[in-house]
């Protein structure tokens, strides 16, 4: 009874949690509008199976699903399933430091319909492409996370490259915050795509931005600190292109400016 009041679930995953996300799965929580499910980094020891089209049909009014630190993929959709989708979804974060079978495939099946989506968090995920990306229904995502962080930044040689300048494209008026730390972004397509996200003009949206252990170039660096004024947040960690001193994480509008102007005195 009292699932059908339940409004947001957050729990640890492990084999006694089954039964939670089973009781949710059945759809006794149809108001659900927030589901975390995390693991322990040190204790992941089973691998975390995902019905996604029965939690659409189950849980429709959710805005939030968080997957975090987990090895998992959603089982094969049965031909009579719902496509109904997310129509509420805010937010989808599916970050991993570890092992991700997240797919093209799976993150279409879970946002076919999310046309409100704000947030899409898929650190980690090295196997998502821009192509999907293009393809995805929400026309103003303000926050969009690619980085590859600790054991996933290994499998950047295993996948594709991702090209940046879609991305940019599609949301560079939207975007607030853009990660792409790690990420095989060739070279031509990495300063094409920042400069469409400084635009023609001033880019008064982009808040942060990381492009750690990227080829970003120091003219492009400077476009982007000279086309965005509100920027908050640099990630230039480990960047060869660029100059000694500049290859660090910048924080706060001090250490902004600061770059600026060493800029604008060279």
């Amino acid at each position: 009874r009292a699932g059908s009041r339940l409004k947001n679930i957050w729990f640890t995953y492990s084999n006694q949690s089954k039964t939670i996300f089973s009781a949710i799965l059945s759809g006794c929580c149809p108001e659900l509008r927030l589901l975390e499910i995390n693991s322990e980094i040190a204790k992941i020891s089973t691998i975390f199976k995902l019905s996604v089209e029965v939690l659409q049909v189950n849980c429709p009014k959710l805005q939030v699903l968080r997957l975090l630190n987990l090895v998992w993929f959603p089982k094969t959709r049965k031909a009579d399933q719902s496509r109904a989708g997310f129509t509420d979804l805010e937010e989808l974060c599916l970050a991993t430091s570890i092992e991700s079978f997240v797919s093209d495939d799976v993150i279409l099946r879970i946002l076919r319909s999310s046309t409100r989506l704000r947030t899409l968090d898929l650190r980690g995920c090295f196997r998502v492409s821009s192509t999907l990306l293009k393809q995805l229904p929400c026309e103003d995502l303000e926050h969009l996370y690619l980085g590859l962080y600790c054991e996933s930044f290994n499998y950047n040689l295993l996948c594709d490259e991702l090209k940046s300048e879609p991305i940019t494209m599609k949301w560079g008026s939207t975007l607030r915050d853009l990660d792409i730390t790690g990420r095989r972004c060739p070279q031509e397509d990495l300063e094409r795509s920042m400069k469409r996200l400084v635009g023609s003009g001033r880019n008064q949206t982009l808040h942060s931005l990381s492009v750690a252990c990227t080829k970003i170039s120091q003219d492009t660096v400077c476009a982007i600190l000279m086309g965005c004024p509100i920027l908050r947040h640099l990630n230039l960690t480990s960047c060869r292109s660029l100059p000694r001193g500049w290859k660090k994480v910048h924080r706060g509008e001090n250490e902004i400016q600061k770059l600026r102007n060493q800029i604008q005195d060279n």
